[in-house]
């Protein structure tokens, strides 16, 4: 089970266009007379310009290109991140060394006034999560979990592409920044343009609600970005317009630490327990 607030974001590979239009058989009699010709003018016509000068330039990358190739998890080496939205806070480390995950998300019921905190860390296959409640007092029938990270048997979780795997793109950036409709540089490391998130749907910046309310608003939502002096991505913001009964809102990503973030590592044996079957209960809810 995968919180339906802000995050339900995994990492997801785009979709690429198909395969081409067969063409109509030209004659070999036009086909021949043809390439007569083009030899002819290649023999007779003038020197290359670049004949025995400078190798021809390439075009530099587009600020799209550039924002992807930024991507955290394009960069390969460890880093941490802190995520802000509407009734959802972020934060964690991702360790591609040892496929480590640390993640923390707090969500807070708009309704009610409690906040729910969900610590997720993942070593290799193995995956521990610790839940507990805040701002409670009055509410009655919240379950209770145990204090010790709690490890999972993922057999016996329905959602087995959640938050128990490995993810190096714990926020699904890359597949964000795959959707700029349109992107210019602002100044050195900032850019700005619009995004469309009907085409990042695994994404955390909006729920299927507010993607549906938002309808065709929704191919065309503001964004900055910016990027540090080492290449790599800093900050990510998106302004969500109002969506129905949604207000509208502000989600902001913010990625340091890129190489030099503490390594994932499992708790101590005294830290940990196997998870009860209540806790089973609320990640398949």
């Amino acid at each position: 089970m995968t919180p339906v607030v802000l995050w339900d974001g995994h990492p997801r590979t785009p979709i690429t266009p198909g395969e081409e239009n067969n063409m109509h058989r030209r004659s070999f009699t036009t086909a021949a007379v043809g390439l007569g010709l083009a030899l002819a003018l290649a023999a007779c016509g003038p020197a290359d310009d670049n004949a025995g000068g400078a190798a021809p330039t390439t075009a530099p990358a587009s600020p799209k290109d550039t924002l992807i190739a930024a991507a955290p998890a394009s960069s390969g080496k460890s880093f941490s991140f802190t995520s802000t939205g509407a009734g959802a806070k972020g934060s964690g480390r991702v360790d591609p060394a040892s496929k480590g995950n640390d993640l923390s998300f707090a969500y807070t019921d708009a309704e009610l006034g409690f906040t729910m905190d969900m610590k997720f860390l993942v070593v290799d296959a193995d995956a521990w999560v610790k839940i507990t409640f805040e701002n409670t007092d009055g509410l009655t029938g919240l379950p209770k979990y145990p204090k010790k990270w709690m490890h999972l048997d993922k057999s016996k979780v329905t959602d087995t592409d959640g938050e128990y795997i490995f993810d190096p793109d714990p926020l699904s950036t890359s597949s964000v920044l795959k959707a700029i409709v349109s992107a210019e540089k602002a100044g050195e490391g900032d850019y700005s343009g619009t995004l469309d998130l009907t085409a990042a749907p695994d994404a955390t910046i909006v729920d299927e609600e507010v993607l549906k309310d938002l309808g065709d608003a929704a191919k065309a939502v503001p964004f900055t970005a910016t990027i540090g002096a080492d290449g790599h991505l800093a900050t990510l913001t998106v302004k969500v317009p109002k969506a129905g009964k949604n207000k509208a809102y502000t989600y902001t990503e913010k990625y340091a630490d890129y190489g030099t973030a503490k390594p994932v590592s499992a708790p101590a044996a005294g830290d940990a327990q196997e998870a009860p079957d209540s806790a089973y209960e609320m990640l398949n809810s």
